[in-house]
């Protein structure tokens, strides 16, 4: 418990300690490349002494919250990163080619047609292979710190997966419709997480947390012209997106917001860029005095009954 107070509370007795060190929750949300910004946060978490006590993550959340439970180190991850974007630097560059040939409408019918009638995709081995080189065949019973992801359902319901192979849990909760083909786990096909919850911060909550951060990485802009109905159709589910964060926000203590970074899903090239805009959203929003403050004021139920 003493592990996840501040340098600012290290100075007290131990008994002030116990009853203001709450455990902190990390709630990592959905957004693709624009995901890279929940490393910063974790990163600047480290920086201010703060230990994450349990994770949720959604699609490019949840490979961070998987990754971090793994290893937590922010400096580990960031190695990881760029490892990641060295050996899959042509893979990346061909499906960002790819997402954007299917701009005009015909092309992205047939696109999405593919998605309705196949179970693979031209880009369904990226994502594996990708992942693989993260998890390997590590299991949630291998984290350090507990962590869950979510999925959803093609029955529309939202699905939370902690145990078994973590690569399986995580390209479920990462399968963008559109771009990556559905997941059969467990006896169901799942699809991106971020369809049904953006933020899970409610799971999160349900693991013990006192205090939740929620990471929101936002969409990368509100368009105002259109080029054709399913253009318009896209919009629309961004707003969507949009909302269903705001919502699960609420519920969340401290929020890290970076839907400023305007950045499309798919370009995981950009990961650099990311992170450093990331940094300087959260000295803006003045992220570091926030979380004290919650962290004063929602002492720990665990160290309050005993």
């Amino acid at each position: 418990m003493l592990k996840n107070c501040s340098k600012r509370w290290k100075k007290r007795s131990e008994g002030e300690r116990l009853k203001k060190c709450p455990s902190i929750g990390l709630a990592l949300g959905s957004g693709g490349a624009r995901g890279f910004a929940h490393i910063t946060l974790l990163e600047t978490l480290h920086e201010m002494g703060m230990n994450v006590s349990f994770l949720s993550g959604s699609s490019m959340g949840a490979v961070v919250a998987a990754a971090y439970a793994l290893h937590p180190d922010p400096r580990v991850l960031k190695r990881m990163t760029r490892h990641f974007l060295d050996v899959f630097r042509d893979r990346i560059h061909e499906l960002i080619n790819n997402v954007q040939a299917n701009v005009a409408l015909r092309k992205r019918i047939v696109f999405l047609t593919r998605l309705v009638n196949s179970i693979s995709l031209d880009h369904s081995d990226f994502l594996y292979s990708s992942l693989s080189r993260i998890f390997g065949k590590a299991r949630f019973s291998d984290c350090k710190i507990p962590c869950v992801v979510v999925a959803a359902s093609l029955k529309g319901e939202l699905v939370t997966l902690d145990e078994g192979y973590i690569v399986d849990a995580v390209a479920a909760s990462a399968s963008v419709p559109g771009a990556f083909p559905p997941i059969r786990l467990g006896g169901e096909w799942l699809v991106d997480g971020g369809v049904i919850s953006v933020i899970p911060v409610s799971a999160v909550k349900k693991l013990g947390a006192d205090v939740v951060i929620a990471s929101h990485v936002g969409y990368a802009s509100f368009k105002r012209g259109f080029t054709d109905v399913l253009d318009y159709a896209i919009h629309l589910d961004d707003i969507k997106g949009e909302i269903l964060a705001n919502e699960e926000m609420k519920e969340a203590d401290v929020v890290a917001c970076f839907r400023n970074i305007k950045v499309p899903w798919y370009r995981f090239d950009l990961a650099e860029n990311i992170m450093e805009n990331a940094r300087r959203v959260l000295e803006e929003q003045n992220f570091h005095n926030k979380l004290i403050n919650a962290m004063q004021t929602r002492p720990s139920e665990k160290a309050v009954k005993t």
